[in-house]
């Protein structure tokens, strides 16, 4: 191939001058594959975070990769790189996808490749419980060790209420609290997944949450400041969330996300049904349900988990 695609020569004409990587190797396909993610971001059909994903999988393989001629790539080449460059089956699964991914772009019409090289390999099967869910005696032991004006016990607080990830926690803030029927929520819509396939999330605004904000040092943009006064970048607090795990005694296997899985465990032994779990987590799929959650109400759906679980009563939290 030539690579005579619009889209790759002006991808090109955007090289650093300062490239190390020559026309035709694995090394350019990396550098025009980024510029083209970039693009994706810039028109929302992917989200800055898987950006950075691929990028980082990506840029791993140049030292290994980056002058061999693309021509002779194979699923021989792939599997080699993937034995060789990572060490767990959720490593090799997630650096496959990049490439997969990679190989889709460079393979459409006109442009570098005639064979995607990743077509033949397949993923890792393997067991795992993905992140640890946090007890009951865990989110309180928390909670007691970092007293109520704390910024800890503030962001435990807007996870147990929210269900949200870590990237959505940092940005929450005054702009989300909504009211609908003269019911307050915090409403957002997930950062991480599908774009065209986002869904808004609707947490009602318990009184305890409105308590430990009116208790807390807040931000006019972000709930959550650092030491510094200012907003956190996601990795930024996933850090700092990590430093008051640590401090509080409690075991090196949990992090915050394990508080979103015991919320959505919550849920469930309060009789919230399938499509409520779905509402309150932003999630679209199960793809099979998807049809019904659609019809749904998912801020009324959002009230009835939120009612039913009564997180308030269930961890003593008083205003």
């Amino acid at each position: 191939m030539n690579g005579g695609d619009a889209e790759v020569q002006k991808l090109r004409s955007r090289r650093q001058r300062a490239s190390r990587f020559d026309e035709g190797t694995y090394g350019e396909l990396v550098e025009l594959y980024l510029q083209h993610m970039d693009g994706e971001v810039t028109k929302q059909k992917i989200a800055p975070g898987t950006r950075d994903t691929y990028t980082g999988i990506l840029k791993r393989t140049l030292p290994v990769l980056g002058n061999a001629d693309l021509s002779t790539f194979d699923d021989a080449t792939v599997e080699f790189t993937l034995d060789t460059l990572t060490s767990t089956p959720a490593t090799h699964n997630n650096m496959l996808k990049a490439l997969r991914r990679m190989f889709k772009f460079a393979k459409k019409p006109g442009r570098l490749i005639l064979k995607n090289p990743t077509d033949g390999v397949q993923p890792l099967n393997y067991d795992t419980i993905g992140f640890v869910e946090w007890s009951d005696a865990q989110i309180t032991q928390f909670l007691n060790f970092y007293p109520l004006g704390s910024t800890a016990h503030l962001a435990v607080t807007l996870y147990l209420y929210t269900a949200c990830r870590r990237s959505d926690v940092v940005l929450l803030g005054p702009q989300h609290i909504t009211e609908y029927d003269g019911r307050r929520y915090i409403e957002f819509t997930p950062v991480k997944g599908s774009l065209r396939n986002k869904k808004p999330v609707f947490a009602p605004l318990d009184p305890y949450i409105e308590h430990v904000l009116d208790q807390t040092n807040t931000g006019s943009k972000a709930f959550l400041l650092s030491e510094l006064g200012q907003p956190y970048s996601a990795k930024g607090f996933g850090h700092r969330m990590r430093k008051w795990i640590d401090a509080a005694g409690l075991p090196k296997d949990i992090s915050s996300h394990g508080i979103r899985k015991r919320t959505g465990s919550i849920f469930a032994e309060s009789n919230s049904s399938e499509f409520q779990i779905m509402a309150a987590h932003g999630h679209s799929s199960p793809k099979a349900s998807e049809v019904y959650t659609r019809r749904a109400n998912r801020r009324v759906l959002s009230d009835q988990n939120y009612d039913n679980a009564d997180i308030t009563n269930r961890f003593g939290l008083e205003t």
